[in-house]
């Protein structure tokens, strides 16, 4: 795959929350969708190393439907951001997410180094889904869920796990969100 273009944002800290976070804006009436077809979900995947470089171009040509794929995304954004903001998530984006989770596994071998996943063709789609459902299950699930964020910048949505010491992130990022924020306030000082 030829495509230079991150997908990834980077800044979920968890595969889950880097697969909510494929969307851009996300909270905004028009979200900037990342996922335009299979070919890029597949780029993420291997973003992500859950698809290794030699089944990277087959598996991109698979006519594969994007519908099951932003179905989960969605339910496990939205769980993050009711998590988030410490309210109840939807029981339909729960059962959904469970259900994906409940699959089966791609085939697993060790490289010497780590475990690495290999995708049957015909399974794919399935098989994906399931790791991405697994790490959200695992994810809400656990104590890490405690310091899940949603980023403070107005329509961003983009969700993450606050590693900070003292727990004091907000932003996304400092160098997006963070200085549209600096910016805002800098510009009403001067207005006054």
């Amino acid at each position: 795959m030829t495509e230079r273009t991150q997908i990834s944002a980077g800044i979920g800290g968890s595969l889950a929350l880097e697969f909510a976070n494929t969307a851009g804006w996300h909270l905004s009436p028009e979200p900037v969708e990342r996922l335009q077809d299979w070919r890029d979900v597949v780029r993420w995947a291997a973003e992500q190393r859950l698809v290794e470089a030699d089944q990277t171009d087959a598996l991109a040509q698979l006519k594969v439907a994007l519908e099951p794929v932003n179905a989960l995304r969605e339910a496990i954004f939205r769980i993050g951001v009711a998590r988030a903001r410490h309210e109840h998530p939807a029981a339909a984006d729960l059962d959904l997410v469970i259900a994906r989770a409940s699959g089966p596994l791609p085939a697993g071998t060790w490289s010497g180094e780590a475990l690495r996943w290999r995708f049957d063709a015909s399974e794919v789609q399935s098989l994906l889904l399931g790791l991405i459902a697994r790490d959200a299950v695992a994810l809400f699930a656990s104590e890490r869920a405690a310091r899940l964020r949603l980023c403070a910048g107005e329509h961003c949505g983009w969700l993450f796990l606050d590693e900070s010491r003292g727990k004091p992130r907000r932003w996304c990022s400092m160098s997006d969100c963070g200085n549209r924020s600096k910016a805002r306030r800098a510009y009403a000082r001067r207005k006054e």
